[in-house]
């Protein structure tokens, strides 16, 4: 921009259409789309949340980890997105009259997550550990004409980082809540770019914790199959040494690892564009748990009569 073209921010503005900017760049493009996604689905949720407080506001306590940290939460909520708390909550449990859960098994931290998702609907809001952060900043030259300044921020890259997002995922699937469950697929999808691959860390704990079939091992057996561990190129100069000679001894060792994901190798690589990719939205679907499909009219007229 000209520097007789003054900038006014309007950090609150919403993403309607496509900026200049973003229309002559793939990058800002893709995360303008992001953004619009974001705030479509926090108005869907709200919109269902909104019903659902209004038909009904008692509140329950979740008394979580060993710490026994207890978190409130609106029941109506709880019981709606999660068939694990609908069963405790409606189904005749002794919770349900007492109006209190006990989760010892779980992390604080996860949980907490849950709840704010729970409320706001969209999982980098709620989850404030990076998982992807958005400068959500748009702005206009004086002429009224939109420009674009935000952009997508990975954040810190630590093998910590993204074994907690992973863990959100098999807390979703415990609680069997497919809408969070899926909300950190899409995060995974995000953040496992050719700029920020998976590592054995990750893999392990994701082959330790899910069953054969779940979406999250699907998704990782995909990541495996289109990035090999082992392809050339892939791990370069001492930083990435130990990476792959710890691949190595897996499949020395073989198992579980080694016998699902055999049959596509560890050396293929498969440009992110292609159809086969895991980024490809066709394939999105691979890795989406099944949403059961009542809305919450239906609901409240079952459960909140």
């Amino acid at each position: 921009m000209g520097a007789s073209n003054s900038v006014v921010s309007s950090p609150a503005a919403a993403p309607t259409k496509k900026c200049l900017e973003c229309q002559e760049n793939s990058s800002l493009l893709k995360d303008c789309e992001l953004l619009e996604d974001m705030f479509e689905e926090i108005y869907e949720h709200g919109t269902v949340v909104a019903q659902l407080l209004a038909a009904n506001s008692e509140i329950v306590t979740l008394i979580v980890g060993e710490e026994k940290v207890r978190i409130t939460c609106h029941k109506a909520l709880l019981g709606y997105f999660s068939r694990f708390f609908e069963a405790a909550l409606y189904g005749g449990f002794s919770e349900a009259a007492a109006m209190e859960i006990s989760l010892p098994d779980e992390k604080v931290e996860n949980m907490k997550c849950f709840v704010a998702w729970l409320y706001i609907g969209s999982l980098m809001i709620a989850c404030n550990r990076g998982v992807v952060e958005i400068k959500n900043t748009h702005e206009y030259d004086s002429n009224g004409v939109e420009i674009c300044s935000h952009g997508r921020e990975n954040g810190p890259e630590t093998h910590e980082r993204k074994l907690n997002v992973l863990s959100l995922w098999v807390l979703g699937d415990k609680l069997m809540c497919p809408s969070f469950a899926n909300s950190v697929i899409n995060a995974c999808l995000i953040f496992y770019d050719d700029e920020s691959p998976y590592e054995l860390p990750e893999v392990k704990y994701v082959f330790e914790n899910t069953t054969p079939n779940s979406e999250l091992r699907v998704l990782f057996k995909r990541l495996i199959a289109a990035d090999g561990p082992l392809r050339k190129g892939r791990h370069t100069e001492d930083k990435n040494t130990t990476e792959r000679e710890a691949w190595l001894s897996i499949l020395e060792n073989g198992g579980e690892i080694v016998r699902e994901c055999v049959q596509d190798g560890f050396t293929n690589y498969i440009p992110r564009d292609d159809k086969e990719s895991p980024f490809a939205k066709e394939n999105l679907a691979k890795f989406m748990q099944n949403v059961p499909e009542i809305t919450a009219e239906e609901w409240i007229k079952k459960r909140c009569p």
